[in-house]
């Protein structure tokens, strides 16, 4: 896959994307837009939460990964 192209099939592994709504290096829609190439993914969005949301809310963070992973 090159960088830049879209991929041409669906991500089939379950999927989560942790999102900070506060996020100020990624644009807002990213996270919409790489979901709908999973095929079993869920989008959760930290509304207070930014780039570095391991960093913040470690706890937070590890709990919904454990839950996703369980």
């Amino acid at each position: 896959m090159a960088i830049g192209r879209p991929i041409s099939t669906p991500i089939e592994a379950p999927t989560l994307i942790l999102w900070g709504d506060q996020d100020t290096a990624l644009e807002p829609g990213l996270g919409d837009e790489a979901l709908k190439y999973c095929a079993k993914g869920i989008l959760s969005r930290l509304e207070d939460g930014t780039h570095w949301l391991h960093h913040e809310q470690p706890v937070r963070v590890s709990a919904q990964l454990c839950d996703f992973l369980s």
